[in-house]
């Protein structure tokens, strides 16, 4: 797929038009509901992907990738998971928001940027990867093997 997408709107009235240019397909939404995003439904749509309910307000869409999203903590300067994807293999792995990367495949990650982290992550080219985890409120530190993949951000 070779997708392209605009979003537009103004008041009530809500457009979204995408195209996939490799397989010649189109896909348009049109809403004056306020309640629901003609983004996400056209992006999930236009992937050939099953609309249900949630894909009303956020998009399904597929990703590669360990299936969560970090950032630097700014109060303590630790690396901490901000989103885990429940489908992507951090989400069967039992990963949670607000956990704390300690180290990526030994390699402590005190002082390291997000894009040092980042690199880490996906060093070598290697599908697997073993962050080391520290849950703040349990005071436990686990240290897990995941596999980077395709997966399903919802549906």
């Amino acid at each position: 797929m070779e997708l392209l997408g605009h979003a537009g709107g103004a008041g009530s009235y809500h457009a979204w038009v995408g195209f996939d240019k490799k397989q010649r397909r189109g896909v348009v939404v049109l809403t004056t509901a306020n309640d629901v995003s003609a983004e996400a439904i056209g992006w999930t749509l236009l992937q050939r992907l099953p609309l249900k309910p949630e894909n009303a307000t956020e998009f399904a869409k597929e990703m590669v990738g360990l299936g969560f999203a970090f950032a630097v903590d700014k109060k303590t300067q630790t690396l901490l998971l901000t989103k885990v994807y429940p489908k992507s293999f951090g989400g069967q792995a039992g990963l949670s928001s607000g956990l704390i990367i300690q180290k990526i495949n030994a390699v402590p990650t005190a002082s390291k940027s997000t894009a040092e982290c980042f690199s880490l992550l996906r060093a070598n080219g290697s599908p697997k990867v073993r962050p080391e985890l520290v849950n703040p409120e349990r005071k436990e530190t686990n240290t897990v093997e995941l596999t980077r993949g395709k997966f399903l951000t919802s549906g």
